[in-house]
């Protein structure tokens, strides 16, 4: 599972963890997230799992590699606006809705 969270202020951690470790810090408490697909039963909210990237707040998680272009657009559409995320969906001939 591909994570970005706040760290600390306006700092954020994007990392590769696996759900429990997360769940152990209290990280996705109360959040929405999905998980690769053997992970996801350890999520306690699992109506989002079968999302390939999921945003809830300050919190974006996806579902493993094969996600990879997908999390990186919902970074750049978090920090910089759908617009640009669009546009660089565009330029990277990946269809987005």
């Amino acid at each position: 599972m591909e994570v970005m969270c706040p760290n600390h202020g306006d700092d954020y951690t994007i990392t590769e963890l696996n759900p429990m470790e997360w769940k152990c810090n209290n990280v996705l408490q109360g959040k929405k997230a999905t998980a690769y697909p053997a992970m996801c039963d350890k999520l306690s909210d699992q109506s989002h799992i079968d999302n390939r990237v999921v945003v809830d707040g300050n919190l974006i998680t996806s579902r493993g590699p094969g996600t990879s272009i997908e999390f990186a657009l919902g970074i750049v559409e978090k920090f910089f606006g759908r617009p640009k995320a669009l546009e660089l969906a565009k330029g990277l001939l990946v269809v987005r809705k």
